[in-house]
């Protein structure tokens, strides 16, 4: 219904596989012209990167995707 997305960013590796789960699926062929983006979690819980590097990999990815 929304043929103008281009990327969509994931919120941590289980968002990026219920994504590729529930909806790839249903896209009828479209899925090759989106760009998937995975980022870290900004759960507090994500221990494996520290928060500025989370940080600092979202706003590259939030900068790179803003067309204004």
């Amino acid at each position: 219904r929304h043929p103008q997305i281009e990327r969509v960013l994931f919120n941590g590796k289980t968002a990026e596989a219920l994504y590729r789960r529930h909806v790839l699926p249903v896209l009828k062929g479209r899925e090759r012209a989106i760009e998937l983006i995975p980022l870290p979690s900004t759960s507090p819980a994500n221990a494996a990167a520290p928060l500025p590097a989370r940080r600092a990999a979202w706003e590259r990815a939030i900068c790179a995707t803003r067309t204004d």
